[in-house]
């Protein structure tokens, strides 16, 4: 076998390990794929499989590595003069960049990768450089800006076949009407998500959408729709092995119940919710939701069993005691897992 299917076989085999949620594995077949194509100046690998290491090194968290991943992987393209893996390499630092709070870098790498990647039809690339860049104009307040980006992102998705992009996208464009208060449009677009998450048999895509859809309905006012969309996300959590999210959607679900005087049922799904915190070691999550319990206890009058819960709360949190005011968290690409808080003047 010659080097270069060796690499091409080492990189599909990385690519074949994420897809079964074994990153460990993806990574180490990355890095020996990217040794290989380095050591035969082989740099149309060499870019791909570091494009593949930073794309792994940015989802959990390793912004230095990533970093360098992809600016090494933009070296691999300039020497090949390759305008198209040029404007993808781009796309990775610019990205990166915006979710890091690098925004002049971050928009000014995004911009040039967009019209790189516009002009040579890679519109799979160009949506999520647009998508990146709606999400930073998002968190910065921008509404309109982040609008006319995730409808660009849709169209490009769409253009590009990619459903699974569209779908996500789609969910986005929830969250940001979301923000803004206007939640019809941001159910409907919920439900183009659900939509093609079940026509491409996406389970933990649904299980966002269900999650979401809850989160929506609840803040409408629809409670039996949001009751009903928790539950449907929490059995499509458990489906897919998915405790974090899990997580998030049983203590949502608690919320909701005990504001509708079902303090029974939301006892069981806190605790729920604090095993599977445990389970995966998300201390936020757990001191999050003990507030809640706490909140629960003193709105019942158990004044005891408030002050143990907001107390355990403040340990989990390294943070002063609170008494949370319940709220419902977001899951998916744009989290939002927090709570409006008081302070309370008998706690801790």
């Amino acid at each position: 076998m010659d080097t270069e299917t060796q690499v091409r076989e080492l990189l599909q085999q990385g690519q074949d390990a994420a897809r079964s949620g074994d990153k460990e594995t993806a990574v180490t077949h990355w890095l020996d794929a990217s040794a290989l194509a380095k050591e035969h100046s082989l740099h149309e690998l060499t870019a791909r499989a570091l494009t593949h290491i930073g794309r792994h090194r940015h989802v959990t968290g390793n912004v230095d590595e990533a970093e360098a991943a992809f600016r090494e992987a933009l070296d691999c393209c300039r020497l090949l003069d390759n305008p198209l893996g040029i404007g993808q390499a781009k796309g990775e630092l610019g990205s990166l960049y915006l979710e890091v709070g690098r925004i002049e870098e971050g928009v000014a790498y995004c911009e040039e990768a967009f019209e790189t990647l516009e002009a040579h039809n890679h519109h799979a690339g160009a949506a999520r450089v647009s998508q990146s860049l709606a999400t930073s104009e998002m968190h910065r307040g921008n509404m309109e800006s982040a609008r006319v980006l995730m409808g660009r992102a849709i169209n490009h998705f769409g253009m590009a076949s990619d459903k699974d992009g569209e779908a996500s996208a789609w969910l986005n464009m929830g969250s940001l009407y979301r923000r803004v208060g206007e939640f019809e449009s941001a159910v409907n677009c919920c439900d183009r998500a659900l939509a093609i998450y079940r026509e491409l048999g996406n389970k933990r895509g649904l299980a966002k959408a269900h999650a979401n859809r809850g989160v929506l309905h609840r803040r409408a006012g629809n409670l039996d729709l949001a009751e009903k969309a928790y539950r449907e996300a929490i059995e499509a959590h458990r489906a897919v092995d998915n405790p974090r999210d899990e997580g998030i959607v049983s203590g949502n679900l608690a919320n909701l119940l005990v504001d509708t005087g079902r303090t029974d049922e939301a006892e069981t799904y806190y605790e729920a919710a604090l095993v599977l915190h445990r389970r995966v070691k998300d201390k936020r999550g757990e001191g999050l939701t003990l507030g809640n319990v706490g909140s629960m206890w003193l709105t019942l009058g158990q004044l005891d069993k408030a002050e143990e819960m907001l107390t355990c709360s403040q340990h989990r949190c390294a943070r002063p005691a609170f008494i949370r005011i319940r709220t419902d968290a977001f899951v998916g690409r744009v989290p939002e897992n927090r709570t409006v808080r008081r302070r309370s003047r008998g706690a801790g």
